[in-house]
C-alpha cells in the first residue's frame, strides 16, 4: 500500500512556527516526504516529532534538513523523544550542535530514544563547544547502565 503523506496541514498556516506530528506515528518513509517541506519553512522554530516511529536513518535525514535551513532560519526546539536513535541520528544532531552550523537550538528532547553511554558519549562531546542549549533531557535512557 503506497500512502503518499499529505501537506495540507503543513500549508494551512502561511507562516507557522510550530510543527506538532507527535504520536502520529508517520513513521521513516513519510518522514522523510517532510524533508524538502522542512527546509522550505522560515518561521519553523519549533518541531515536535515525539513518538512517531522514526528510525535512525529517518531522523538523521530530518536532523541534516533542519541543520540545511539559511542562516536564521534554524529551529529552537526540537523534540525527537520515543523514536529510536543510534549512531547516525545522534551524529547528525553532533554536527547540528557545531558553533558552525546556522542552528539556535535552544531545547533538544531525547527522552525514550533507547540512547546509552557510547552513542550519547557523541552527543556530549558536541556540548563543550555549543552556546545555545539551555535545555537538553535525556530521561528514561539506558545512560550508566554499563556502569558496575
Amino acid at each position: 500500500m503506497n500512502i503518499a503523506p499529505e501537506p495540507l496541514p503543513i500549508r494551512s498556516n502561511a507562516q507557522p512556527t510550530m510543527l506538532k506530528l507527535a504520536h502520529y506515528g508517520i513513521g521513516p518513509q513519510r518522514a522523510k516526504a517532510m524533508l524538502a517541506p522542512l527546509r522550505d519553512m522560515p518561521s519553523l522554530k519549533h518541531l515536535d516529532l515525539s513518538d512517531c516511529r522514526l528510525d535512525d536513518a529517518a531522523v538523521e535525514s530530518l536532523v541534516q534538513a533542519a541543520a540545511e535551513r539559511p542562516n536564521g532560519d534554524g529551529l529552537s526546539t526540537a523534540n525527537l523523544s520515543e523514536n529510536r536513535l543510534g549512531k547516525k541520528s545522534v551524529k547528525a544532531i553532533h554536527l547540528l550542535l557545531q558553533p558552525s552550523s546556522s542552528s539556535h537550538l535552544c531545547t533538544l528532547m531525547l527522552e525514550h530514544c533507547r540512547l546509552n553511554d557510547t552513542i550519547a558519549a557523541t552527543l556530549y562531546a558536541s556540548l563543550g563547544s555549543n552556546q545555545t542549549v539551555k535545555t537538553l533531557s535525556l530521561a528514561h535512557n539506558a545512560l550508566g547502565a554499563s556502569v558496575k
